[in-house]
């Protein structure tokens, strides 16, 4: 790892990787320490720090009295707003196309 990486935000970022890696079915709590190799305490601070920002949620397992952890729907607004962007800068494009050549830029 480089100087310039802060440790914690590298764990919790391999941590919300690990979660992401099976799609979004969750994690148990030892299964995320196992996949990010950190004891389960780091895994539960790191969870909850994350919970507190609001980018993973803590679920019951379906049929058991267990629980797992999830990412939450933030992620979703993020990718939203990705798009967003991407289509205002995919817009730039096009209309500077139509500038230059007079034509609409063809898609296909």
């Amino acid at each position: 790892m480089s100087k310039e990486m802060n440790q914690s935000v590298s764990k919790a970022m391999t941590l919300f990787e690990a979660l992401l890696a099976d799609g979004f079915k969750g994690k148990r709590l030892g299964e995320i320490a196992v996949a990010v190799e950190v004891s389960t305490t780091t895994a539960w601070r790191l969870l909850k720090t994350l919970e507190a920002h609001g980018w993973v949620v803590e679920v019951p397992v379906p049929g058991s009295k267990g629980m797992h952890w999830k990412v939450s729907s933030q992620l979703v607004t993020v990718a939203h707003a990705y798009q967003r962007d991407a289509l205002r800068r995919i817009q730039g494009v096009q209309q500077e196309y139509r500038n230059v050549t007079g034509e609409e830029l063809n898609h296909g």
